[in-house]
């Protein structure tokens, strides 16, 4: 008994200790613990499967677990049951895109490209994405970059591209890859909010169509899922898109220019019509409020203001730039490498008087208004083609020719039909005046500012007309010198004229200053006195000069005196009135 008593202990301690060795290595051998940046993927391997999602494990059926264990946390499963598969966490760098392709999932509804979105915070809750009915394939969501996520990537499958990149000073232009089938006679696709194409889950299931859309992309970095959108900008830009660099820039209006807005979409207009305002639009920023507001397609009477930079589509839009400062025109001859100018079409003026040939050079300054440019553009642009910034070099060469130079042409041909050559030659400034007036008349017709006419004197081609005006011409030169110094030599004298008037006037002042001091006896005596003291008399005399004495200033002196005091008593005695005549007695 006691050795069968020890036995039986011996096998306990044994079975107890074979017990707590097994624990010890299923404790072991089951457990897993997840390093930093990385995820557990747990596969069961034994159990009933599901027959919804197959391949999926979870309750104790056989296959992949749609969760995954987060890093640092342990996971312990029974060897040989389940198994572990640690993975690095899927990282999407700045400036790039996560693509996710579902492994798993429901089975798309036909016609339906990309997998409708599901909250599964961003693909780390594989459980939810599949409880919420997660689709099969291509994801429509994607994984923004600057970010690191807990995926499953037994579940989902990320691809990493870069996002799409906007320069500075350009625009992007997005067409639709996916989404409904736009009406035929509708060129652009209609606009849906879907957060300038980053969310393109809200695109889809907000009705949004395939083609080329409204809206463009301003400069910056975007998120965008290529399988739904495909966007033009300068670094992918292509022969197959039909545009050049040169579309993409945004529109600038510089200090003096008026930007003339053609639009390329919107309800037909009619004949003669300028596109009405249409509010909403932010200077055509917005287009599809332009086209739900009942804009009108062509040449739009609200213009781009001088300063202004914008975002425009141009598959919507040109922007004509019609200059509004002031402009100078030249007719002269010009030089073959001479740049071409909104006066490249004009030449020196020809034209035969009396069976005289003269060649005449003139200039005309002008400014085009803001408000008068639609109309040029309408009636001498060209409204058809590819959008963008167009130069109006075009438009006012046209019109330059078809309005100013035919008003210019007019004139001269009625003057060399009506004048001789000596009234021609004569009135220059008349004719200048003339021409002016017609031009003017011709300019505001279309709302144009006529500022300034000149007129150069021409050039003739007969030698022997030309020497007989020189000659006129130095008779003319000699008479103007003369006449000049005709006029010098008046200017002269009444200088004179004035500097004697004004010695008058000292003097006078000067006479009445002493007589108001001194008296007018004084004043007189002193003027005496000094006259006499200029006088040039002998200091010696010979006898037989006494006859003379008479003549000398002492003797004129005592004689001035004597008048003096003469003068003054006939001043304070005035005449006594006439004695009664005693003939005539009383009555």
């Amino acid at each position: 008994m006691g050795e069968e008593a020890g036995t039986m202990t011996l096998i306990v301690i044994a079975a107890v200790a074979a017990a707590l060795a097994a624990s010890a290595y299923l404790g072991y051998a089951g457990f897993v613990r997840i390093p930093p940046d990385h995820v557990g993927i747990v596969r069961r391997r034994f159990g009933r499967g599901d027959a919804g999602f197959p391949g999926i494990g979870s309750q104790g059926r056989p296959g992949l677990l749609a969760r995954t264990i987060p890093p640092g946390n342990g996971f312990w499963g029974f060897p040989g049951v389940y198994s572990v598969q640690i993975v690095p966490r899927v990282v999407i760098p700045p400036g790039h895109v996560g693509l996710v392709t579902a492994l798993f999932g429901r089975p798309r509804p036909a016609g339906q490209a990309l997998g409708r979105a599901v909250s599964c915070d961003d693909f780390q809750a594989g459980e939810r994405f599949l409880a919420e009915g997660g689709e099969l394939g291509r994801q429509a969501a994607v994984l923004p970059g600057d970010a690191t996520y807990s995926i499953n990537t037994a579940l989902f499958d990320v691809e990493t591209v870069p996002a799409v990149r906007v320069r500075p000073g350009t625009i992007g232009l997005v067409v639709a890859l996916m989404g409904r089938i736009r009406p035929a006679d509708r060129p652009f696709a209609r606009h849906v909010e879907c957060d300038e194409f980053r969310d393109a889950a809200a695109f889809l299931e907000r009705g949004g169509e395939q083609g080329r859309q409204l809206a463009v992309l301003v400069s910056g970095v975007y998120e965008i899922n290529p399988w739904v959108f495909h966007v033009i900008t300068t670094s992918t830009l292509t022969d197959a898109d039909g545009l050049a660099p040169e579309h993409l820039k945004e529109v600038v209006v510089h200090v003096g220019t008026t930007g003339v807005v053609v639009t390329l979409d919107g309800r037909e207009p009619t004949d003669g019509e300028l596109g009405p305002e249409v509010p909403g639009h932010h200077a055509f920023q917005r287009p599809w409020v332009f086209l739900e507001n009942g804009g009108v397609r062509g040449v739009q009477k609200e213009v781009l203001r001088e300063g202004g930079i914008y975002a425009l589509n141009p598959w919507f839009v040109r922007v004509v730039m019609i200059p509004s400062r002031v402009l100078v025109l030249e007719w002269r001859a010009r030089r073959p490498d001479e740049g071409v100018t909104f006066d490249a079409d004009l030449d020196e003026i020809g034209l035969v008087i009396e069976g005289y040939a003269l060649r005449v050079e003139m200039t005309q300054s002008l400014r085009v208004p803001t408000a008068a440019a639609p109309h040029l553009v309408r009636a001498f642009g060209t409204t058809t083609g590819l959008g963008g910034t167009v130069s109006g070099s075009g438009t006012l060469r046209r019109f330059v020719q078809l309005v100013l130079a035919a008003a210019v042409s007019t004139y001269f041909g009625r003057v060399a039909a009506d004048a001789r050559i000596t009234d021609f030659l004569s009135r220059q400034s008349d004719i200048q005046l003339d021409l002016a007036d017609d031009i003017r008349a011709a300019l505001s017709t279309w709302n144009v500012e006529a500022i300034n006419t000149h007129i150069g004197f021409p050039t003739i081609e007969d030698p022997k007309l030309a020497e007989t005006l020189r000659q006129i011409a130095g008779d003319r030169v000699d008479l103007e010198a003369l006449e000049l110094r005709r006029s010098q030599e008046v200017f002269k004298s009444e200088i004179e004229e004035m500097r004697i008037r004004a010695e008058q006037r000292r003097m006078t002042i000067e006479l009445e200053t002493e007589i108001n001091l001194l008296g007018v006896d004084n004043v007189v005596l002193a003027r005496l006195v000094r006259e006499l003291a200029r006088m040039d008399v002998p200091k010696f005399m010979e006898q037989e000069d006494a006859d003379h004495l008479a003549h000398l200033p002492a003797e004129l002196i005592a004689q001035l005196l004597e008048r003096l005091r003469e003068m003054r008593q006939s001043r304070d005695d005035p005449p006594q009135p006439p004695a009664d005549d005693p003939a005539e007695g009383t009555t």
